[in-house]
């Protein structure tokens, strides 16, 4: 990751994000680089108590920024297609340092950001209105 984060977030465009990460060193990197950015942030340190949260107050969290390697049974790729049963059109980001070649298929709705990453471009990612899949085509 490459730090700082350029510009601040207009409070009209703020997503929560859950940030899921289970090494507690980035965890507390990126949840602080997004909360100077202006955004709220949830953390979570494993899939399953991501789901927790998402689960109890679904709502709440308008975007999932989500490790893909995470030990304890469930990955970010798990924890995607988890999500999706409680909230379908949920936004899902994922992020590893493999190349996504090598990763099992990601979910049709997750947008994947290669490790390393500037949070220049997370910021970027979180600052859309929308999610790509509810955009339309567009036209010929």
């Amino acid at each position: 990751m490459h730090f700082p984060l350029s510009g601040v977030v207009e409070a009209a465009a703020q997503p929560t994000v859950l940030l899921v990460d289970d090494d507690e060193n980035i965890l507390d990197v990126v949840q602080d680089s997004l909360r100077d950015a202006g955004y709220a942030v949830i953390t979570a340190a494993n899939g399953a108590q991501a789901l927790q949260i998402l689960t109890e107050d679904a709502g709440r969290v308008d975007v999932v920024f989500s490790d893909v390697s995470m030990p304890g049974g469930m990955s970010g790729i798990d924890l995607a297609k988890h999500a999706y049963e409680v909230r379908p059109a949920l936004w899902v980001i994922l992020t590893s340092g493999y190349s996504p070649n090598w990763l099992p298929e990601l979910p049709l709705n997750c947008e994947f950001l290669p490790k390393p990453y500037e949070m220049s471009d997370l910021d970027r990612r979180l600052r859309r209105k929308r999610h790509p899949v509810d955009q339309a085509a567009p036209s010929p």
